[in-house]
């Protein structure tokens, strides 16, 4: 009997204490970027229409001006931890478009969920380039931000990040796609930054 009354009131004082988070537990909302990438790095070896081999290396610093939009859900370890899914959709400096799938990772520096605060975050991800052959993206970003809460449950995001991505576009030879049995290889490496805000909830 004295060992139930003790879960028992174990069980309340956990309650309590849930019931008591400045902060929601699970996290959803939207994103908006605007991405410049600069460094734009290329491999293509391919078959040529007349027949012979072809094995280009490009790196080059020039702009690609992008955009991206992206949904996400997440989990608030502690008040200042928080781990999300994030989905996007994203155009690759005029090669094609994506969509991105991602886990970041965010460290708030203050504990105060309800005061302004500066945040850092690592996010590490895969997707599918939308071609005529879709194939596999890799993305990685490292950034920071600053939170803005607008309500107990609605905060506004003011972030920055540079980022690099890993992708196959199509392979462009005086003005004609070639098809992709003739294709080896296809890399193309981008590097760049962005700003953007965004809302969670």
């Amino acid at each position: 009997m004295k060992r139930s009354c003790m879960i028992f009131l174990l069980i309340l004082s956990l309650s309590a204490a849930a019931g008591n988070r400045e902060m929601p537990r699970f996290t959803y909302g939207v994103e908006w970027s605007y991405i410049a990438f600069i460094h734009h790095g290329l491999h293509n070896n391919f078959y040529a229409p007349d027949g012979y081999r072809v094995d280009e290396n490009s790196s080059d610093i020039r702009s690609g001006l992008n955009a991206e939009a992206s949904i996400h859900a997440g989990y608030n370890i502690s008040d200042r931890w928080n781990l999300s899914v994030f989905l996007g959709y994203m155009g690759i400096s005029g090669m094609h478009n994506a969509i991105p799938v991602s886990i970041r990772g965010t460290h708030y520096f203050r504990k105060n969920t309800n005061g302004d605060r500066w945040f850092a975050f690592t996010d590490l991800g895969s997707g599918v380039c939308l071609t005529s052959r879709p194939q596999e993206i890799l993305t990685a970003k490292i950034g920071a931000g600053y939170r803005i809460p607008l309500s107990r449950r609605v905060k506004l995001d003011l972030k920055a990040d540079a980022r690099t991505i890993y992708t196959h576009p199509e392979v462009i030879y005086y003005n004609d796609t070639i098809h992709w049995d003739s294709v080896n290889r296809n890399n193309a490496y981008l590097s760049g930054i962005s700003v953007g805000i965004g809302l969670t909830f």
